[in-house]
């Protein structure tokens, strides 16, 4: 742009309700258990936002470079603030000060503060059903044309409107969707190499252009006409190129988001029993709708039958419409704003994986040393996800992922390419799509939470109770814990902030977690779900509990990382009021939870494997990425897992294999990591090959790093 002046963002405010998370969480939740019912309502406010422009300069059009947009990395993002009602008038002053601003106001917020506001801005607001005065609504014709004349009088001069357009992909199955999305994503990859405008997780260096385009086939001379000239055909030659040499791409330079969507039967019934209690009393058309429920749950045809059931079975149908219509939107949060691929799969049917889990929990043989149950459910799990998934659009994103962001209720973790987990083999986490889940949160996270290295706020908590028999060995392990943050944090001026505190009872644990910000909390205790309540619970010294629904309606301070050392603070089979869920949604871009019971040993080192990787990165020159650090915590052990049956004989085993890769040039951990385990071990002599031979094929291995789950947005965290 020649001598453009950056200009500012447009500011785009989203006004919400207030609500009582404590007491009215049922009443607010869809039939299908999925999302708030005013999300579902509001969809069209995040559909209109991200189709006007992201900066002033944009609304100006000073020579913006329109092609580039609809497909870049994004530098410029949406700058979107969400304000409760609660919080409205002291926030009123952020709206006040904008030069350029937009508000949406969701129903149910008082009328007194949409007169409030306009007497504060003279910019757009929009509302849901507002149609007096100068306020505009989100279904007039002409809504956007209206939006742009408010701005044009508060600039004083007469627009461009180059709306930015969301990018609606074309492509019959998802490899080709993927194909595709990865081809223009690296192609504005060599464009920002150029423009030396690359991501900040990504390595600006001009030298490495030629060799990046030689890759995929491209001429430089013509890719450079391309950057002088932006000529759409030369865009669309090139990528047909790019696409033509996809398999050489070998690059690790996007964050995906895949969304899984599912649904359950006896989640529905359970749910609008809450609500709809006499209704259900009706034996007969408790029947019918048993029926109908089970159709929807396996993506079957069903005729909408007559009669009095028909008003559940149309608000179960509509609500499903908009959830499915919601979680395509989602491809402008995620696909558009921040530039990653974003795909939707079919719905999932869960009744069978439901039945796998809740079977495991009752077989409890994840912390024996003979995991048959568990890892005969695991490998069929596996294969109903792999299923709607395909192996090879799996195989397609772990070459060009960086980190794989899914957006399920559904044990993701869990999925196997080649008999090894998809999480060993490519940095992942998980958003549940359940309400209480600060979905919308991650959706518009789009700015990195930067971490200063030497500046951490750690807290631990230990609710344990010392003088108890069984907690004595537990408590202990919390005290480790301490112990290795005091010598590797404390004492290297790493922790400037650090915490240990012995909570007794809920409200020392919640004073203690309110009293100050911190980057990171640290829970180590007893937790639990209920599965006839469907609540998650922490235990607080000897007697006292904590449920999800009073944590969430409790918490104020909430850290940007909490690791929950506990029991069932995830719960699996699409529930949504567990412990991990209220730390999620009250805020936490990253949480660490725990499938069904854990054992608090292999707890505690799995805590100290991560703090250890952190103390390395916090030691370490350049950033580094939370996600990475869980990444290589979970790959750790796995290792660990694997070869935990020979550890007693050969404590040094797990070097000596990394060594063994390093010599073949593998990777600790790849597709072929069984393969080359076994040809490392038949180096070592024919009895261990023989024996973890065995193991396999016997189900036998156990692999208790599977029970602890990555959640939230930790690849927008960086240490620095």
């Amino acid at each position: 742009m020649k001598g453009a002046v950056i200009m500012p963002l447009i500011h785009y405010f989203i006004v919400l309700p207030n609500i009582d998370a404590a007491s009215d969480v049922f009443s607010r939740i869809t039939a299908v258990n999925r999302f708030d019912k005013r999300i579902l309502k509001n969809i069209k406010f995040y559909e209109i936002l991200f189709e006007l422009p992201a900066t002033v300069e944009e609304v100006i059009g000073d020579e913006y470079e329109y092609e580039l947009s609809k497909f870049k990395n994004r530098g410029l993002v949406h700058d979107i603030t969400t304000i409760w009602a609660t919080d409205f008038l002291e926030k009123l002053i952020l709206i006040k000060g904008e030069i350029l601003a937009c508000i949406f106001v969701c129903s149910g917020v008082p009328e007194s503060y949409i007169n409030k506001l306009t007497t504060q801005t003279n910019n757009p607001i929009i509302t849901e059903d507002h149609v007096t005065g100068n306020i505009l609504t989100i279904g007039q014709a002409d809504l956007k044309n209206q939006i742009y004349a408010k701005w044009s009088r508060i600039l004083n001069t007469s627009l461009k409107k180059k709306e930015v357009q969301r990018y609606k992909g074309k492509g019959n199955t998802l490899v080709d969707s993927l194909s595709r999305q990865i081809s223009e994503r690296y192609l504005m990859l060599l464009v920002s190499v150029v423009k030396n405008q690359i991501n900040k997780r990504g390595k600006s260096n001009d030298k490495m252009l030629p060799s990046m385009l030689a890759a995929v086939g491209l001429n430089q001379e013509q890719f450079m006409k391309y950057i002088v000239e932006l000529d759409p055909a030369l865009h669309s030659a090139m990528l047909e190129i790019i696409k033509r040499n996809f398999d050489k791409i070998d690059n690790k330079f996007l964050d995906f988001n895949i969304c899984i969507p599912s649904v359950n039967k006896d989640e529905i019934m359970f749910n609008f029993s809450l609500t709809q209690k006499d209704f259900l009393n009706n034996h007969s058309i408790r029947n019918k709708i048993e029926k109908f429920s089970k159709k929807i749950s396996n993506n079957e045809e069903y005729v909408e039958p007559a009669g009095q059931e028909i008003d559940f079975i149309r608000v179960v149908n509509e609500e499903r419409r908009k959830e499915l219509e919601f979680l395509g939107i989602l491809n402008i949060f995620f696909g558009f704003s921040r530039g990653n691929p974003y795909l939707i799969t079919e719905n999932i049917p869960t009744k069978e994986i439901a039945i796998l889990i809740k079977e495991m929990k009752r077989a409890n043989d994840y912390l024996s040393e003979d995991s048959v149950v568990f890892n005969r459910n695991i490998v069929r799990i596996s294969e109903i996800l792999t299923d709607s998934l395909h192996v090879e659009s799996l195989k397609t994103i772990t070459k060009s992922a960086k980190h794989i962001k899914f957006i399920s209720d559904l044990p993701i973790d869990w999925i196997h390419i080649n008999n090894v987990p998809l999480r060993n083999l490519v940095s992942m986490s998980r958003i549940p799509i359940t309400p209480f889940n600060g979905l919308i949160h991650h959706c518009v996270v789009q700015n990195l939470y930067a971490i200063k290295k030497k500046g951490l706020s750690i807290l631990l908590l230990n609710t344990l109770d010392k003088n108890n028999l069984v907690d004595a060995p537990l408590y202990n392990c919390a005290k480790g814990i301490h112990r290795f943050i005091e010598d590797f944090f404390s004492k290297h001026d790493l922790a400037n902030a650090y915490q240990y505190f012995e909570a007794g009872n809920k409200l020392d644990f919640i004073d203690v977690l309110n009293q100050r910000d911190r980057n990171i909390l640290i829970y180590f205790g007893h937790g639990s779900f209920d599965s006839k309540t469907e609540m998650g619970y922490l235990h607080i010294g000897k007697q006292d509990a904590i449920s999800s629904l009073e944590l969430a309606g409790m918490l104020t301070n909430v850290p940007e990382i909490v690791i929950l050392g506990a029991c069932e603070t995830q719960v699996n089979w699409g529930t949504s009021v567990d412990v991990a869920n209220s730390f999620i949604n009250a805020g936490a871009v990253s949480v660490i939870g725990t499938y069904f019971e854990v054992d608090g040993a292999y707890t505690q080192l799995f805590i100290l494997q991560i703090l250890y990787n952190l103390h390395q990165a916090c030691t370490s020159l350049g950033e580094v990425y939370w996600s990475d650090i869980i990444y290589a915590c979970i790959k750790q052990r796995y290792l660990v897992d694997t070869f935990e049956f020979m550890t007693m004989k050969n404590r040094n085993i797990i070097d000596e294999y990394r060594s063994y890769c390093k010599q073949n040039g593998w990777e600790d951990i790849d597709i072929n990591f069984h393969e080359n385990v076994l040809k490392f071990l038949e180096s070592k002599g024919s009895e261990f090959a023989i024996t973890y031979r065995k193991r396999l094929s016997g189900n036998k291995n156990v692999y208790r790093s599977l029970l602890y789950v990555s959640l939230g947005s930790p690849e927008m965290i960086v240490f620095e």
